[in-house]
């Protein structure tokens, strides 16, 4: 069988073994994309903030929450708070996004909050009530 240079030159139909592939094979990092708004309080979840004033004035009542050192934050409606729940993009998806809570009304006794997925719409909103006093304070 006759041998030519060409079949020690590298092609589809035969790789050198010894090549290195490190570079063109690189793992796939987790992408988490980030939020385009500012996040209030992001490095504690909701459970661990406590309601403790609501104010009502002239250009809209604004609320306290008290992080777990015992700093207070005023916030007021439209503020995105809180650390986010990571969602996968889809099935399997490598990337995800946080989502945050959002002030969507302060009431005298209590500030509703909103979750809302605006990458996609057809899922439903979730709200959630903080109340200013518990029922075990009021007693």
């Amino acid at each position: 069988m006759p041998i030519n240079d060409s079949d020690f030159t590298e092609s589809d139909s035969s790789r050198d073994p010894f090549h290195v592939f490190a570079q063109a094979v690189k793992p796939v990092v987790e992408v988490k994309l980030q939020p385009q708004y500012a996040v209030l309080l992001e490095k504690y979840s909701i459970d661990e903030l406590k309601l403790v004033a609501i104010v009502t004035a002239a250009d809209g009542p604004r609320a306290m929450f008290v992080d777990p050192a015992g700093k207070g934050h005023v916030v007021q409606r439209g503020v995105h708070i809180a650390r986010g729940e990571l969602v996968k993009l889809g099935a399997g998806a490598m990337s995800s996004y946080p989502l945050h809570w959002k002030i969507d009304r302060i009431k005298p006794n209590e500030v509703v909050l909103v979750r809302e997925d605006t990458l996609h719409p057809e899922v439903q909103p979730t709200y959630r009530e903080i109340f200013l006093h518990t029922d075990t304070e009021k007693t």
